[in-house]
């Protein structure tokens, strides 16, 4: 009867994959096994599958109708971002192969700069360069290829910012979460663009603006006049781009002159390589517009403090953060 339920009353043979490792699940066509991705082992097969295309489309539209969606015979697709964070994709023929579908899930626990240390992800000396960045109000954006884990590494490193700081945060995908009281989040619809909500930011007086990713050039565009009014303490994004100069060329390409890539301080690329159990995701390079003369300096003092912050909950490393900066001798106190 258990079965029974949950096959024909909750999601079908997607309510038995909800394990915690369980990444992504996907469905390319009907009668093959859905797929899943798990944490640290890659994608695997598992042994159920959807095998008719009008229930398919009844169990996708269990989903998004949560969030005002359907999928339709005039509307054969379905895209949005689900109440708990997960994101859906769902296309169904004559406008795909196949009946496919994507659900990636909402991770629930934020990682702290000591998770990324642990998991590989960035070395102690890499997070005391962004920290310093971060301190000196400097404009930062982290690129890498897909499922790299930018923007969890973002989400981390706004630790370093002091909770008694104004974030505003625009995102098209809802998945930073911050611990500062003083925080907002925007988020784009059908009828406002994530361009025009950068823009607002400009009216909000943020101490810093998060933009979660930038894909199209008038995202880029706004992000950059954002960086160039100089408003706030700093502006952070995320954006594909394997390598710096890739990235670089992506920007330029969407119609960013070489004068206004100035406002651009710290580019930080991150990578996913390998898959399954050998697979990783690691910051590749650091990239400065100017390095700082007193850089090697700042990083001795931060790799220390860092050493001695192994907090897992994101607001207490931030309270920690802010005790060390406090307690830090004014003879030493970054420029």
């Amino acid at each position: 009867m258990r079965w029974i339920k949950k096959t024909y009353e909750e999601y079908g043979p997607l309510s038995f994959l909800q394990q915690e490792n369980v990444e992504e699940i996907a469905t390319v066509r009907l009668k093959d096994p859905i797929k899943v991705y798990l944490r640290g082992e890659g994608w695997k097969d598992t042994n159920l599958a959807f095998w008719n295309g009008e229930y398919f489309i009844n169990v996708v539209n269990r989903f998004a109708v949560s969030v005002g969606r359907r999928i339709t015979l005039k509307n054969p697709r379905v895209n949005a971002v689900l109440p708990d964070g997960s994101r859906i994709h769902a296309v169904v023929p004559p406008l795909s192969s196949g009946h496919a579908l994507t659900i990636r899930r909402f991770t629930v626990r934020r990682f702290t700069p000591w998770d990324l240390i642990e998991n590989g992800t960035a070395t102690l000396a890499q997070l005391a360069e962004i920290w310093y960045a971060v301190d000196e109000e400097m404009n930062i954006v982290i690129a890498g290829n897909t499922g790299s884990g930018k923007t969890t590494t973002l989400n981390a490193l706004l630790s370093f910012v002091p909770l008694e700081e104004r974030i505003v945060l625009v995102e098209e995908t809802p998945e930073i979460e911050v611990p500062h009281s003083h925080s907002v989040r925007l988020v784009p619809s059908d009828e406002i663009s994530m361009q025009e909500l950068v823009y607002d930011t400009l009216r909000m007086r943020p101490d810093r603006v998060v933009v979660g990713e930038v894909r199209r050039p008038e995202e880029v565009r706004a992000l950059f006049d954002t960086m160039l009014a100089g408003q706030g303490k700093g502006s952070y994004a995320t954006m594909h781009g394997r390598t710096a100069e890739e990235a670089l060329r992506r920007i330029k390409s969407m119609g960013i002159p070489d004068e206004d890539l100035a406002a651009l301080d710290l580019l930080v690329v991150q990578r996913r390589r390998g898959a399954g159990r050998t697979e990783e995701r690691k910051i590749v390079s650091i990239n400065w517009r100017e390095r700082p003369e007193n850089l090697e300096e700042e990083i001795s003092w931060r790799i220390e403090v860092l050493k001695n912050i192994r907090e897992k909950d994101i607001k207490k490393y931030c309270e920690a953060v802010g005790r060390w900066v406090a307690s830090r001798p004014p003879s030493r106190t970054s420029s």
